[in-house]
């Protein structure tokens, strides 16, 4: 559903990188048997149409996902301004969340 949600905001992604945390490789190998457990499924179907591959960094190379763990400090700063010691229900945190992606993505990359 969260894959769902991100595509739905920003289009489908033709390659997904992610660092080589375990969690990550256990999420990898458990996508992959529900891989094979829809075979016949439109999940399935959709994302063999479209091709969407998740590729790792090489492991011990932190620094490779430097640029988007940057982003992600933008984002926890931005809440933590936003917030500070706050207890929001989940639709205000939603709406927070997208307020801050709004912002930080109006941003130039450069």
């Amino acid at each position: 559903m969260a894959f769902q949600r991100f595509i739905g905001r920003r289009a489908l992604p033709h390659t997904v990188y992610s660092d080589n945390a375990k969690t990550f490789q256990t999420a990898n190998l458990e996508l992959t048997e529900v891989w094979h457990a829809l075979s016949c499924s439109k999940t399935h179907q959709f994302l063999a149409q479209n091709g969407v591959t998740w590729k790792f960094l090489a492991p011990r190379a932190a620094l490779w996902g430097g640029w988007w763990e940057r982003m992600v400090g933008t984002t926890k700063r931005c809440l933590r301004k936003v917030l500070g010691q706050s207890s929001l229900t989940k639709e205000q945190l939603n709406t927070t969340l997208i307020s801050i992606e709004a912002a930080v993505n109006s941003r130039d990359i450069t």
